[in-house]
């Protein structure tokens, strides 16, 4: 994914990190476990936002966030206290962390969608989107002009950002384009509405080779839940699994004692090719928070020494 998504997304990711182990299930799995459907949706992308969806057909990648419903949520509070104390801890400088603050505190809602043909970032926000604010942060070169667009950035990577009435748009230059011509549906993006307690999910759909997955982000009174569910071909999930358990029992977790207290809070299970993967914490919010943080930062630096290595 390229740099300036990367950078868009940047105040989801502290939510939307992977965590994983191979601790095995409580309980015996029932014998044939299906993909996990969307969950009745209670709240979906807004017709203001889905009208600008650029994708006839639906990509390989789609993700859809309820910004502001997050931003409500009784875990967010104690969240942002937590970020705001443990800053210096924080990928990034000076210029994204004002680009998140202002994504954060502005937005209603972003999708995301995209492929091996390129991605793009749409996000609502309350009042005028911090484009230009998060121009450095973005790695923008300078201004351009796009037809539909009220204020254009050309990125360093050959992206585009684009400001539209109370839209913020990041991604490859002919979906940003199309995006700005807003022909779209809210059918397009039903996969991926939200159940109660939801506030992020995401549908991975690829045929080579085949992988079907759904992951979603729940924040309630008492629980936080990252979890991913979904199938592959013979062996991959297997393999995965085993390459999870080798990550998660590797030295570097035994002997850290914050992985090694977070990997208890995770569950996987594998039934053929069907994976499940979750990181689950109870509790007040203020507990949440300390643990859903910890887990991200955590997750961030073990995963650049595992890959180092």
């Amino acid at each position: 994914m390229r740099a300036s998504l990367a950078r868009t997304l940047f105040p989801l990711a502290f939510f939307a990190f992977f965590a994983c182990a191979s601790r095995p299930p409580a309980q015996p799995p029932p014998s044939r476990v299906p993909v996990a459907p969307a969950p009745p949706a209670q709240r979906s992308a807004s017709n203001a936002l889905a009208k600008h969806w650029p994708f006839a057909s639906s990509p390989e990648f789609v993700a859809y966030a309820d910004v502001a419903g997050l931003r409500a949520a009784p875990l967010a509070a104690a969240f942002v206290r937590t970020v705001v104390q443990s800053a210096s801890d924080l990928p990034g400088g000076a210029a994204e962390h004002d680009c998140v603050a202002a994504i954060w505190h502005g937005a209603r809602e972003l999708a995301v969608g995209g492929g091996d043909a390129g991605f793009v970032t749409i996000l609502r926000f309350e009042g005028a989107p911090p484009i230009p604010t998060c121009a450095a942060a973005l790695g923008a070169v300078g201004p351009t002009k796009v037809e539909g667009a009220s204020q254009a950035f050309a990125l360093r990577d050959g992206d585009l950002a684009a400001v539209q009435g109370d839209l913020g748009l990041v991604g490859s230059v002919n979906l940003v384009a199309a995006a700005l011509a807003g022909h779209g549906d809210a059918a397009a993006l039903s996969d991926v509405a939200l159940g109660a307690d939801e506030y992020l999910a995401l549908r991975l759909q690829k045929s080579d080779p085949p992988i079907a997955a759904r992951a979603s982000l729940v924040a309630s009174n008492d629980r936080f839940r990252l979890g991913v569910e979904g199938t592959g071909p013979d062996g991959f999930t297997e393999l995965f699994e085993h390459e999870i358990g080798d990550a998660l029992g590797s030295e570097v977790v035994r002997s850290n004692e914050t992985l090694a207290h977070l990997a208890k809070e995770v569950s996987v299970a594998r039934w053929g090719t069907h994976l499940r993967v979750a990181f689950e914490v109870g509790g007040p919010p203020e507990d949440q928070a300390r643990e859903a943080f910890s887990a991200a930062a955590v997750t961030i630096a073990f995963v650049r020494q595992y890959m180092t290595e």
